[in-house]
């Protein structure tokens, strides 16, 4: 797989956890104390995200398995 079908592949499994777990983009910018554009930039690709900020979002949408941190983590 390469870099971009990487990051993509992560983007779009960011915004599909969020949705999951019944959270607006909004909500997550209050909750991390980010600008809701960061929110955005993150889950449409725009901007990478640092391993600690997916650490904090996977927590925070309640995502425990280590398979799926480990994996996410992999594609960031």
């Amino acid at each position: 797989m390469t870099a971009a079908a990487s990051r993509r592949q992560l983007h779009t499994e960011i915004q599909r956890l969020r949705l999951a777990a019944g959270l607006t983009q909004s909500e997550v910018a209050r909750a991390q104390e980010w600008s809701p554009s960061k929110v955005h930039r993150i889950e449409k690709g725009q901007v990478s995200v640092s391993r600690p900020d997916l650490l904090a979002l996977l927590a925070y949408f309640g995502v425990t398995d280590p398979a799926t941190i480990e994996h996410l983590l992999e594609l960031a």
